[in-house]
């Protein structure tokens, strides 16, 4: 059955009259009398008869009658509740975010905006930045933040980069770093990897790290205990860590750097819920503040990078 017959159900149990329940159709009587007979062979019973005191319906008929109501207000209701999402960017986001990023700048960046989107929602899972990659692109989030460049046709507004430092107990200069310990945390791959390249294009060898660890947090405790040196993206940590940092460059002095993207799917995009938050993190970028680390924004691309 469509709302339509659902509709004329309701309306004709409610005026238990063919001629008042066409006119709030908007129908002639006769296409309603049709309307009606459609219904019944749908159904294969009887629904509705007429008699001298108006429209007599069947137990079956007033059973359905009534549901057809209830269904009814719920319809409009729903439509009601999707009209306001899209005035009012009511709705809930799928974001996924690495756990760095989750745990030092998430937090601020959802509480400004529900300031300003109090409707929105966000369904919030930590990843990693290829894993988060390959989720918007299946479509099972929304949209996400991901460290590095990564070769991808999915949309995407660069929203920071990161200068990369060398940290260590003591200060040091970047010739020393081959003689110390090196310690690698657990990052994405792209980061990994550009780790090894500025290592190659620096000391001319392959980068060996003495030690792996779980996170930036750990390997920064480490760092500060003396037990090597780590490369980081971003000084956010700063305040937290008694340690020293020394900014790096290519061979050819350009600053060490990583980008960081927001990632989002083009099929939700007409979304007014996604379209207010992509229009507050354009407003707001760079999202990490340069007092932490001199980030900059260099615009959005549609593409690979």
């Amino acid at each position: 059955m469509k709302l339509e017959d659902l509709n004329t159900l309701s309306v004709l149990f409610r005026t238990k009259n063919l001629t008042q329940a066409a006119a709030q159709l908007y129908i002639s009587q006769p296409a309603l009398t049709v309307r009606l007979q459609n219904i019944e062979r749908e159904l294969d019973c009887k629904v509705a008869a007429r008699s001298n005191r108006g429209v007599v319906f069947t137990p079956e008929g007033e059973y359905l009658a009534k549901r057809a109501a209830e269904i009814s207000a719920l319809m409009e209701q729903t439509l009601r509740h999707v009209r306001r999402m899209q005035s009012e960017h009511l709705g809930t986001i799928r974001l996924l975010a690495p756990s760095s990023f989750s745990r030092y700048f998430l937090l601020d960046i959802l509480r400004d905006y529900k300031a300003v989107s109090p409707g929105t929602n966000f369904q919030i899972e930590v990843a990693d930045s290829s894993e988060i990659v390959k989720r918007v692109g299946a479509l099972e989030a929304h949209c996400g933040f991901v460290h590095g460049d990564y070769m991808d046709t999915l949309p995407k507004l660069r929203v920071a980069s990161m200068p990369a430092y060398v940290v260590s107990r003591a200060p040091l200069a970047v010739e020393q770093m081959p003689e110390l310990p090196f310690i690698t945390h657990n990052t994405s791959e792209k980061t990994h990897e550009m780790i090894r390249e500025w290592w190659q294009d620096r000391f001319d060898a392959d980068l060996e790290p003495q030690m792996s660890v779980k996170n930036i947090d750990l390997c920064l405790h480490m760092v500060e205990a003396g037990m090597g040196i780590g490369i980081v993206f971003g000084d956010f940590w700063d305040k937290d860590y008694k340690i020293c940092k020394l900014p790096l460059h290519w061979s050819d002095h350009r600053p060490l750097t990583r980008s960081l993207w927001f990632l989002y799917a083009s099929e939700v995009m007409e979304s007014p819920c996604m379209c207010g938050f992509l229009n507050f993190l354009r407003e707001r970028a760079p999202l990490i503040p340069p007092s932490r680390g001199g980030m900059d924004l260099d615009g959005e691309a549609g593409g690979g990078s």
